[in-house]
């Protein structure tokens, strides 16, 4: 089939009672029957399976030179690293009490659908016209408009629920001089990261996409969730790889030690050997200036922000010297979750 899809078979009577198998052969995909007592043909069971594994990246867009700037990293990445099976949605929630973070203005006598539709789809063709290096991969993806009608940030914190939902994309202003309300902090974009149950990638204005080949993980415990890793390893996709572990703390030299040996072990768990791991437990007060100053001196390429509370990138937002620092980082910031709150 070529297609990367991992598979159990399952020959006890208690997995048939489990999955309530009324006849073999069967396949089961996600917990739901979807052949039983047939062997279907290879194209057919290829299509199938290409509509029930389909994943979204959903890239949220408010018309501006930020969004379009996400949207153009969001194809090349997708491109780059999984345009099987993998639709771009692009978004944008019409909120109709106007605001700076819903600029499109209704002026038609036409639905409302039907105008944000062609709004958005507007968008996505005047970037396809655009004759630059950037958008030469798009003609191989799947492309759609989206429009959302409601609270951007309710409507995308739903989305994100979906099971679909691979990623959401989002731009920021980066070292833009672009009004306060409009940047990442206090506005749309970082609501979004807190809130989400998916991940979520935020692009600074400006930010090419390139091959993530110097990944930064902070985390606000000491040892990284193990299924952070394994999100992680799936979102970039490159084996080549070299990860660097920072844990900004005071910790004495025992536990630092002790650290370092189990952050280790459940990177070796998910499948990210020693030579491409670099651990680094650094002891400084300010958490994003830290952060920071490690991306640039070693040409970090993608800063992910790891937490099993959403205090961590909360403080983070709402630190006095974030939106100087993180702000406006000039590298993408993926922001990934776990759902123990």
């Amino acid at each position: 089939l070529n297609m990367h899809i991992p598979m159990v078979q399952y020959t006890d009577i208690e997995d048939f009672i489990r999955f309530k198998l009324k006849a073999i052969p069967a396949i089961i995909l996600n917990g739901k029957i979807i052949f039983q007592k047939e062997v279907p043909e290879k194209e057919d069971l290829k299509i199938i399976l290409k509509l029930l594994t389909m994943k979204n990246i959903i890239v949220s867009i408010d018309f501006s030179e930020s969004s379009r700037n996400a949207f153009r990293f969001a194809k090349n990445m997708t491109a780059d690293l999984y345009s099987e099976n993998t639709e771009i949605k692009v978004a944008n929630v019409y909120n109709a009490l106007f605001n700076t973070e819903s600029p499109l203005i209704i002026r038609d006598e036409k639905p409302i659908g039907e105008v944000v539709l062609n709004a958005v789809q507007d968008f996505i063709d005047a970037d396809e016209r655009i004759e630059d290096k950037e958008n030469e991969a798009s003609g191989k993806l799947q492309i759609l408009p989206y429009p959302l009608f409601g609270t951007p940030v309710n409507k995308l914190e739903e989305v994100s629920k979906e099971a679909d939902t691979k990623l959401i994309v989002m731009g920021t202003y980066g070292k833009n001089k672009i009004n306060i309300e409009r940047r990442i902090f206090g506005s749309i974009a970082s609501e979004v990261s807190l809130k989400a149950h998916s991940p979520v990638l935020l692009v600074p204005a400006g930010v090419s996409y390139k091959s993530f080949k110097k990944i930064m993980i902070a985390s606000d415990d000491s040892v990284p969730a193990e299924a952070h890793l394994h999100t992680l390893k799936s979102l970039v996709g490159n084996e080549e790889a070299l990860y660097h572990l920072v844990h900004i703390n005071k910790y004495k030299k025992e536990e630092t030690l002790k650290a370092k040996k189990i952050i280790k072990a459940i990177t070796t768990k998910a499948g990210i050997p020693e030579s491409k791991l670099i651990v680094k437990i650094v002891d400084l007060p300010d958490v994003p200036f830290g952060l920071n100053s490690y991306a640039e001196t070693n040409d970090i390429d993608l800063l992910v922000v790891t937490t099993k509370h959403r205090n961590f990138w909360r403080e983070m937002l709402h630190s006095s010297n974030t939106q100087a620092v993180i702000l406006q980082a000039s590298l993408p910031i993926l922001v990934l979750h776990t759902e123990e709150e």
